[in-house]
């Protein structure tokens, strides 16, 4: 990823998170306070191959992550699970990162 991801507040807990890099795209983020956890789920995302020419584009229907400690992947149906296994300690990384921003611009709601 060449820059930091760019965060835009939709409410308290939820975020629309970009990346820019071989996985480029738009990240919908839901933060569960009470869990301590992020579900990250991809809204037009798209896994750039080596030559960065072309690649596969994966929406909200093509995976759900959920980041606490670790990263739990989700893939929904066979069509992009060898994609997702090709680049999965990337996209972990990446997921980790994108969770990391979205609760670093989190301000805790009252009790």
């Amino acid at each position: 990823m060449s820059d930091a991801p760019n965060v835009f507040l939709l409410n308290d807990s939820y975020r629309i998170v970009g990346t820019d890099g071989r996985i480029s795209g738009n990240w919908h983020v839901l933060l569960d306070e009470r869990r301590g956890t992020a579900w990250v789920t991809p809204q037009c995302v798209t896994i750039y191959d080596e030559t960065g020419r072309s690649g596969v584009v994966l929406y909200s229907e093509s995976f759900t992550a959920r980041v606490g400690r670790e990263v739990h992947l989700s893939v929904r149906g066979h069509r992009f699970e060898a994609d997702i296994e090709e680049v999965r300690e990337e996209l972990s990384s990446l997921l980790a990162r994108i969770a990391e921003t979205a609760w670093n611009d989190h301000k805790p709601s009252d009790p």
